[in-house]
């Protein structure tokens, strides 16, 4: 009865070890009271323009499209009104599952507009302060595909890594996983730092683990 006892808790210890990626994958949302704090900018914006930043890149596990987007601010909570101000995001499209948890600044679309909360880089662009500092307001906002930055090599087909630069206009994007459904360009995959193990790895572990303490009974 004792090494079923120990049985059961290393069974139960296995789970937990296993789910707790998964619990910790999405960060917290921040409060209003702190993105304000965060931001070196906060803006009513709508985009007005968006063009890629060269090429897609293509590594082992996904293609990686950067754009620029521009944004016309409309009214000021913080740091002043800017004529324009740019956000450089980021797609990327995964061969196989993405990463579950952190953020990173997507692409916004052009005709998204909303409520930002922004942080000035050294290079003069934006970006958000966190994963929920992008506000769509849904009565004003409608966001457009974003633009294909594929671009035709010399023999007819397609470059998508390289050094060509500008914007490409064409079809929409291919789908970059995981995002925020509360507003296109969130960037959420809650960029990844951790990795929750397959659902189905999971269920055969459970299901293994409590036949062997059937057996033992």
């Amino acid at each position: 009865m004792h090494g079923k006892r120990l049985l059961i808790l290393f069974v139960f210890g296995v789970v937990c070890l296993a789910l707790a990626p998964t619990a910790r994958a999405v960060p917290p949302p921040m409060t209003e009271a702190e993105m304000m704090d965060a931001a070196d900018l906060v803006v009513d914006a709508d985009c007005v323009a968006i063009v890629c930043d060269g090429p897609p890149v293509t590594d082992a596990e996904k293609i990686t499209t950067t754009y620029v987007s521009t944004l016309f601010p409309t009214f000021s909570y913080k740091g002043g009104l800017p004529n324009s101000i740019q956000i450089r995001g980021v797609e990327y499209d995964y061969f196989g599952m993405p990463p579950v948890g952190g953020w990173y600044q997507g692409a916004v679309p052009e005709g998204w507009a909303g409520k930002l909360y922004l942080e000035q880089l050294p290079d003069n662009t934006y970006t958000k302060v966190w994963w929920n500092a992008m506000e769509e307001a849904p009565a004003t906002s409608n966001p457009l595909p974003l633009p294909s930055c594929v671009v035709p090599d010399l023999d007819g087909g397609v470059e998508t890594d390289g050094g060509l630069d500008g914007a490409i206009p064409g079809d929409a994007a291919p789908d970059s996983g995981p995002q925020d459904p509360s507003s296109p360009g969130s960037g959420c995959q809650c960029n990844a730092p951790c990795s929750a193990p397959p659902a189905g790895f999971l269920l055969w572990l459970v299901v293994g683990l409590l036949w062997i303490v059937g057996r033992r009974r």
